[in-house]
């Protein structure tokens, strides 16, 4: 019994060594990267609405990444996942040349939030299998990343649809960055020894940010499919903000993240049960439903 509970509670709290925020314009292939390194195969994806969490080891690292919606009316949602967030992983569509003032003008706005002040930036220049893709080095210089960034820790790397080589490249490159934000945390520790959560606020001694022009052909993986995470009681939040035609105000789009994530976690169980009970009553295991009992 206490093995379950303490399952249980893993499954609902895990522990949390860096956190992640997954961000980017609608259909740039966030959810796809997340799940081929959860999963370990491409995965059939749908638009996200709302977001899907993720704990995920890599090295010695272990890191929590939401992965939040990109289309134009969620956005605006992002800024209630910035607290607490050591780095961001910004996908771009390398193909989508016409968006990439979008795509600037919300990068530039990720570097703005106070919250985000020590955070470090990923660029994944995604897409590089398509013929027309621009290359990491033109997008890092159409989006104007080196004025941008100014002194922040970042970088700019190529990203394919399920080619691993290039997405443990990036976990590398997170699991340096997320190491260095600890250690560069230690050292800022207050007068208590209370360890400081938030990430450096200087990198002077950080590797000069260099932009990869790897070029690795694409894997062959499964399909799969898997649908966008989220409580009930988030995507009726979003479903009735995005019938609102203006921007609504602070108090109606403000959420808990913390409790939709518990909810979110809640529910997957319920589903869980759910999908138990119904299996047994397809194979023929059990006749009905009160004669499955304990489930």
């Amino acid at each position: 019994m206490s093995s379950l509970v303490s399952k249980l509670l893993k499954t609902l709290f895990p522990s949390q060594d860096g956190r992640l925020l997954c961000v980017g314009l609608d259909a740039s292939g966030r959810t796809s990267w997340l799940y081929l390194k959860v999963l370990g195969q491409v995965v059939t994806t749908i638009p996200t609405i709302g977001f899907n969490v993720e704990t995920v080891k890599h090295s010695d690292c272990s890191m929590t990444i939401w992965d939040v919606g990109g289309c134009d009316k969620i956005r605006p949602l992002w800024r209630h996942y910035f607290q607490e967030t050591h780095g961001l992983v910004v996908f771009v569509d390398s193909n989508d040349r016409d968006r990439m003032n979008e795509v600037r003008n919300e990068i530039q706005a990720l570097v703005e939030a106070p919250e985000l002040r020590d955070a470090f930036y990923l660029v994944i220049a995604n897409k590089q299998d398509l013929p027309n893709a621009m290359p990491p080095r033109e997008v890092s210089e159409r989006l104007q990343l080196p004025q941008i960034m100014a002194s922040r820790l970042w970088t700019c790397l190529p990203g394919e649809l399920g080619n691993e080589q290039l997405m443990n490249a990036h976990f590398d490159w997170i699991s340096s960055a997320l190491r260095h934000a600890f250690d560069k945390a230690k050292q800022t520790q207050g007068p208590s020894g209370a360890h400081v959560v938030a990430a450096p606020s200087s990198f002077a001694d950080a590797p000069t940010p260099a932009t990869s022009t790897a070029a690795v052909g694409p894997s062959s993986d499964g399909l799969g499919s898997v649908s966008s995470s989220g409580s009930s009681r988030g995507l009726d939040v979003l479903e009735r903000w995005l019938q609102v035609e203006d921007e609504p105000d602070d108090e109606f789009i403000r959420v808990d993240v913390a409790t939709v994530w518990l909810i979110h976690r809640l529910a997957s169980l319920v589903l869980l049960h759910d999908m138990i009970i119904n299996d047994c009553l397809t194979s023929g295991t059990f006749s009905n439903a009160a004669e499955i009992g304990g489930l």
